[in-house]
């Protein structure tokens, strides 16, 4: 829906600043926890602007019958997907 766009962009964007926050890995120790503990915030803000409108978008055109199916598999797509990141990540580092 039209109306899900602009928090999922704005969430999107905050999401991706708390991400490049928390890759500054070159600064002094005490500069990147620093960085991280507000990357963090940014992140966690981020996804939340951004998970709620994400749902309803993935389920509004699906049919009355099948609105259960479309958000299961939606977050099935969404939990697989984390566990692929978290084991590229730690196949990668």
């Amino acid at each position: 829906t039209l109306g899900c766009k602009k928090p999922m962009l704005i969430g999107t964007g905050v999401l991706i600043v708390g991400e490049c926050l928390i890759s500054l890995t070159f600064l002094p120790e005490i500069l990147y926890v620093i960085c991280c503990i507000i990357g963090y915030l940014f992140f966690g803000l981020g996804l939340g602007i951004y998970a709620t409108p994400s749902t309803d978008t993935a389920i509004a055109n699906a049919p009355l019958e099948k609105v259960g199916v479309a958000a299961g598999i939606y977050k099935m797509a969404s939990a697989l997907g984390g566990a692929f990141g978290v084991a590229l990540s730690g196949a990668v580092y």
